[in-house]
């Protein structure tokens, strides 16, 4: 007992000591973690890809998130001492650096921006908001949902793209439910909708199972403005049918050949 109070005194208790080195190491990754999210920050907000066709520090093929960390491994030794020591051993051990991780930090911040964006709406003096929401297929070719939301925030409006969902139908009451499920989720008020702006298509335009309709039906203040994009496609499309020469028509469908040569072509 008196060794050990000795030792408690001179504040070398094996407890004490353990504390010590796991604050070290905690410290240590702390340090790891900062220059991954500052690369990653500077990727995404440029809309870069990050991973390559290989995983390897040193390969010319291995992304951008990997490439972005090498070349500050060039002018930062406490990132290229990391690297070497735990990436470029024959047995890499936990390093931080892979792609399970910085996925799993890139939703950590996406899930904050969407916290941010929904404290701006959710504000006294912002309250209001308009809905935008259309599919496409992405390069797996799964219909991917983006839904964005449009609001004025101290003056100033914005148009944030908040949300990409997978979906497996195109019937207006599922993308409904898709909806309302979503606005549900992150605390924003149907009733606080002012407007919604889609494609003309029956799914979404419809008068009865619409989208618009069925969103109708629950806030009556939520007008539908149409896309005026894709309204002039349509009348466009309505005149080439009607009458127009074969030159035209030939243009239009070789365009529309050429996209789905390019869609799908491995």
């Amino acid at each position: 007992m008196l060794v050990w109070l000795t030792r408690k005194e001179n504040k070398s208790v094996l407890d004490k000591q353990l504390q010590e080195q796991l604050n070290k190491e905690t410290e240590y990754y702390h340090n790891v973690l900062k220059r991954v999210i500052a690369v990653l920050k500077f990727l995404c907000i440029r809309g870069l890809a990050l991973r390559g066709s290989e995983e390897v520090f040193g390969s010319p093929h291995n992304g951008n998130f990997m490439g972005a960390l090498e070349l500050l491994a060039e002018f930062d030794p406490f990132i290229r001492e990391h690297i070497e020591q735990r990436e470029l051993r024959p047995n890499p051990v936990i390093s931080y650096l892979s792609k399970t991780v910085y996925e799993e930090i890139i939703e950590i911040m996406g899930k904050q921006i969407i916290k941010q964006i929904i404290t701006e709406i959710n504000n006294d003096d912002t309250k209001y908001y308009s809905i935008m929401m259309d599919s496409t297929p992405d390069l797996s070719h799964d219909d991917q949902l983006a839904i964005v939301l449009r609001y004025c925030f101290r003056g100033k409006v914005y148009e944030r793209c908040v949300s990409f969902i997978k979906i497996s139908s195109h019937t207006g009451l599922y993308l409904f439910n898709i909806l309302e499920a979503f606005l549900e989720t992150n605390g924003l008020l149907l009733d606080n909708c002012r407007g919604q702006s889609y494609d003309n298509a029956a799914n979404m335009a419809g008068i009865y199972n619409g989208v618009q309709a069925l969103l109708k039906e629950k806030n009556k203040s939520a007008d539908y403005v149409p896309c005026a994009a894709h309204s002039l496609n349509l009348v466009i499309k309505s005149r080439i049918r009607e009458g127009c020469n074969r030159n035209c028509k030939f243009f239009w469908n070789s365009a529309k050949n050429i996209r789905f040569l390019l869609c799908f072509d491995p």
